[in-house]
């Protein structure tokens, strides 16, 4: 087609046969076709360059809101146990009480397994808009995720102790002691990893390809 419009814009000898029968506002209509094609297919992939860096900058962002909730939960896990575990000094509550307060904790416990998969999840699809995590980042990401595994771990076992203690027998305060202290460590080494993101400006944290 692009060839035989080139013979008749040209006015080639050899094809004046077939141009005969070929009318002005056909050839015009022809090249219009072709130039809305073109610009068609420009504006699309504008649009779909365009699209692709909106989706980058949200999963950005998305892994960014997962750290947040994530340091939320530390908080929420961490309060009940605050109250519940005996402490010298600390109030003294009930059974009921505490019963309220550790169904907090256990489902600030399953929550934070949960972000921790989304987290890892998030992560997988960066790579698939060509966005990566800045170096120390990159390194972090592995040790946070290790680090609420830990906290999840210890905490598991300190829900059981406490539970034990309030509604089976009183005692074991050293162990619950011990597994308390245990935990807010392992707390502290995942609070410690996200101030390191949160140090970071926006455009620190991630690397966008092209």
């Amino acid at each position: 087609m692009i060839v035989f419009l080139f013979g008749v814009i040209i006015d080639a000898t050899d094809y004046q046969s077939l141009v005969k029968e070929v009318k002005w506002t056909d050839i015009i209509t022809a090249l219009a076709t072709i130039v809305t094609t073109i610009v068609v297919y420009v504006t699309y992939s504008k649009w779909l360059e365009s699209k692709k860096r909106e989706d980058a900058y949200q999963t950005s962002k998305n892994y960014i809101s997962c750290l947040v909730n994530i340091s939320d939960l530390l908080g929420e896990l961490m309060y009940p146990f605050d109250v519940c575990v005996p402490q010298e000094g600390s109030m003294v509550i009930n059974r009921d009480q505490s019963n309220s307060l550790l169904a907090n904790s256990n489902e600030a416990i399953h929550k934070l397994i949960t972000k921790a998969k989304e987290l890892a999840r998030i992560k997988s699809e960066l790579s698939f808009w060509n966005v990566r995590l800045a170096p120390e980042l990159e390194r972090n990401h592995n040790k946070l995720l290790q680090a609420i595994s830990n906290v999840v771990v210890v905490a598991d076992v300190l829900q059981k102790q406490v539970v034990w203690f309030y509604n089976v027998e009183e005692n074991h305060l050293n162990a619950i002691s011990n597994e308390f202290n245990k935990l807010k460590d392992r707390v502290s080494v995942a609070e410690v990893l996200l101030s390191l993101i949160y140090s970071r400006k926006y455009e620190g944290c991630f690397i966008y390809g092209k």
